[in-house]
């Protein structure tokens, strides 16, 4: 997912999804800290991200996160093992989602 005006990938009301393995890289082309490389959003359940690699590139217009979980509508998700080392503007991961989502090894 590279280079993409908006978000790299989007979740929409995703069940039981798993998101692996992927470069998220420059994404947010079409306006500064506004989208993300990865983000869940309207009651995402269930869903790993794990062994993805996010960076915000060197363009004018960057992420605000490699990885964010929108609103708290998003459940039990796990976040495991991502590299976003300089992947946001504003943060690597934000996670704003409820019921004992795991963030680990990032």
């Amino acid at each position: 997912m590279v280079e993409n005006a908006k978000n790299g990938i989007y979740l929409y009301q995703a069940l039981s999804c798993t998101i692996e393995h992927n470069k998220c890289l420059n994404n947010s082309t079409s306006a500064n800290n506004t989208y993300s490389n990865i983000i869940l959003t309207g009651s995402s359940d269930n869903n790993i991200l794990k062994n993805n690699i996010c960076r915000r590139g060197a363009g004018t217009n960057k992420p605000a996160y490699g990885i964010y979980i929108e609103d708290s509508t998003n459940d039990t998700n796990r976040i495991a093992g991502n590299d976003c080392t300089t992947s946001g503007v504003t943060n690597g991961i934000k996670d704003n989602g409820t019921g004992a989502c795991i963030v680990t090894g990032n």
